[in-house]
């Protein structure tokens, strides 16, 4: 599908750092192991209390020349071409509110902390440099967050954040909603991904995480780019050319062109008719594969269930977290530790897929056919609970197994039994003992014996998906173009919930 020469990098422009360069140096070492470049981004704002009403500043203030100083060094540092790339970059402090938010990136590290008010100006100034302006979370309502597409430069932001923290700013009422900021209030319409591009306006899309933490955090958005090198001009360029995309999460991997141009290109013809076709390796099964123009949704497929052979190649993810929640009573929760290993016997691993979205955790392959993995997640609090895991990519049959030990718990499973559905393996004689521990509750004092199952770590094995189902070429035929320009991107599903977003292709007919 794409030039042979172009490899798939993954990415995120929207991890904050702050002054705090102990962490940020943390940030880096753990996001070099998770994804493939990312912006050492600044968030150059501080709350401020006025008459007791918290709000951010905006603008400069007389200390952030120095963490400018510091970050721009960072980046520097840890700017590896062929193993990690790192941006400079800041999240604009100007009037944000007006024009909706974005991160302006740079190409070199001999950048500016621009704190322009007004978007015009902003984009004014980084003409004069190799500079990019992201606009994200851009369906909250314009004039209040949201993005104006009446200010608009394509050269300037020729990509937009679809995916963050935040929800997805595809549309309206397109699937995922606005969710990670509850005080900007929902979805509405002018300011999505969709109003951009029925106003004629070419741009590309990616998925970053906004917020602190590990950098390309599963779950919360990450890009994909298809460039010729992993180095900061090589990613550049393919951003300047749309061939990017977003996830939510899991890699998907997808790429299509549109009667043979790739996504983010725009083209002229005088058929009435184009054929759009792609190739997609997705993390599990494949639940739809869509193709969105002006009217919506104009065409799907569904990619067919078909059984494992004798011989297959599976993804099989493993989730560890959940546990003692601090609403039972438990006090004072640490992070919980998990320390395992893993062999397949009877096939072989060929990868694995990182899930990660917390700092400090670690999975890699030990010889042949064994791994282990170091990592923490965090107790329940609430409602709320931070899982972590990994995607194990492998080659074998029904009689393949799974061995290996999480923490004392021995894991010695057929791959067959994970056809049809996932199993969960509750850690319940840890939870006893700690309930006891905690509480001097022995099991005839508990009166409910479900605090030991809502109270123990859990280890989730999926479902086993077979190469068959994650992995299809797909092909729309005869898609209609009428006058004017059209434009056409994919969205694709899969049974787990994780989503993925082409760039479009523009065709002018």
């Amino acid at each position: 599908m794409n030039d042979n020469s172009d490899g798939l990098y993954w990415g995120d422009f929207h991890t904050h750092f702050t002054p705090d360069f102990e962490r940020n140096r943390e940030q880096l070492r753990s996001g070099k192991k998770n994804i493939d470049f990312c912006a050492v981004l600044f968030y150059p704002f501080e709350w401020h209390r006025k008459k007791g009403l918290w709000m951010e500043t905006t603008q400069n203030l007389p200390n952030f020349d120095e963490i400018w100083k510091g970050l721009k060094e960072l980046a520097g540092e840890y700017n590896h071409p062929g193993k990690f790339v790192t941006f400079m970059g800041y999240e604009w402090h100007g009037n944000r509110t007006r024009y909706g938010d974005h991160n302006v990136i740079y190409l070199e590290n001999n950048s500016l902390l621009d704190d322009s008010w007004e978007l015009s100006k902003l984009y004014d100034n980084l003409r004069a440099h190799n500079a990019i302006a992201l606009p994200h979370h851009t369906a909250y309502m314009p004039g209040c967050r949201g993005k104006d597409w009446d200010y608009m430069d394509e050269h300037i932001s020729p990509v937009m954040e679809i995916y963050s923290v935040h929800g997805s700013s595809e549309g309206c009422d397109t699937p995922v909603r606005m969710k990670g900021n509850s005080n900007m209030g929902p979805r509405t319409g002018g300011g999505s991904f969709q109003d951009a591009l029925r106003r004629g306006i070419e741009i590309g899309v990616i998925g970053s995480n906004d917020g602190d933490g590990l950098p390309g955090s599963w779950g919360l958005g990450r890009a994909g780019v298809w460039a010729k090198n992993l180095d900061r001009n090589s990613i550049w360029a393919a951003i300047q050319k749309r061939r990017t995309y977003a996830v939510t999460g899991d890699r998907i991997v997808l790429d299509f062109t549109a009667n043979g141009h790739p996504m983010g290109a725009s083209f002229s013809t005088s058929e009435d008719e184009i054929t759009v076709s792609g190739h997609l390796t997705a993390s599990c099964d494949i639940e739809k594969i869509e193709l969105v123009g002006r009217q919506g949704v104009i065409a799907a497929a569904v990619p067919g269930n078909s059984s494992p052979s004798a011989s297959d190649r599976f993804k099989l993810k493993f989730e560890m977290g959940w546990g003692p929640n601090e609403k039972y009573g438990f006090k004072k929760l640490r992070p919980l530790e998990w320390k395992g290993y893993f062999a397949i016997e009877n096939g072989k691993i060929e990868g694995i897929e990182k899930c990660f979205n917390s700092l400090g955790q670690n999975v890699e392959k030990k010889g042949g056919n064994d791994i282990e993995f170091s990592i923490k997640t965090l107790p329940e609090r609430g409602q709320q609970s931070l899982t972590q895991g990994f995607i194990l990519e492998f080659k074998g049959s029904a009689e393949t197994r799974l061995k290996g030990e999480i923490e004392g718990t021995e894991i010695n499973i057929p791959v067959r039994n994970l056809f049809e559905s996932g199993t969960l393996i509750p850690m319940l004689k840890e939870s006893q003992n700690r309930i006891y521990k905690t509480f001097d509750l022995t099991p005839e004092e508990v009166i409910n014996p479900d605090v030991y199952f809502h109270n123990a770590r859990k280890i989730k094995l999926h479902r086993a998906s077979s190469e068959k189902r994650y992995k299809t070429d797909f092909s729309f035929d005869n898609v209609k173009i009428e006058p004017g320009k059209n434009w056409f991107y994919v969205r694709i599903n899969q049974i787990n919930g994780q989503k993925a977003w082409s760039s479009p292709v523009w065709v002018d007919a």
